[in-house]
């Protein structure tokens, strides 16, 4: 079956209702939905389990080879997202987080998009982020960032997990 969209039918009072007309503006635009629920229009993840530790107290990435996505859309918008812990050897780091779209934060604040304290020295906070952005048709690169209001912070101990999916 061809996974084509065809623009719905208007039907008329009396109308008589063919097996084509049916299959041709119910049954294949149900189809095609639901291919585009199952196989997204682009998308790209990466996992890491690794560590990282950063005492920078400017945006830098994470890790620019490991966390880094290529992803070429169509021009819907894109659901982006990313997971992980944090912890510091002393309590009260504040740890700031954002992604890198295109060489610019998506944020542009310096607080980020996801700001966490950690707790008590070497206790591990989660943080997650999930936000959604509309995007030209075309190649984009994410990358994670971060960095610290002061002292020094360690992301990982749980596998991280960065991820763009466009939605269509």
């Amino acid at each position: 079956m061809p996974d084509i969209w065809t623009a719905p039918r208007t039907w008329t009072t009396g109308e008589v209702v063919t097996s084509t007309l049916m299959n041709t503006h119910l049954r294949d635009n149900l189809e095609h939905l639901k291919a585009r629920v199952e196989t997204p229009a682009a998308s790209a993840s990466a996992l890491s389990v690794a560590s990282y530790s950063t005492s920078s107290t400017s945006f830098v990435d994470v890790d620019a080879t490991n966390l880094s996505l290529a992803l070429t859309t169509t021009g819907a918008p894109v659901l982006f997202g990313f997971s992980g812990s944090v912890s510091a050897a002393a309590g009260g780091v504040n740890c700031y987080f954002d992604l890198l779209l295109d060489g610019a934060r998506i944020s542009g604040v310096s607080a980020g998009s996801v700001h966490v304290t950690t707790g008590t020295a070497g206790e591990h906070s989660a943080v997650c982020f999930v936000g959604v952005r509309a995007l030209a048709a075309g190649a984009h690169t994410v990358k994670l960032q971060w960095r610290v209001g002061s002292s020094t912070a360690t992301f990982g101990s749980v596998p991280l997990g960065l991820f763009a999916l466009e939605m269509s």
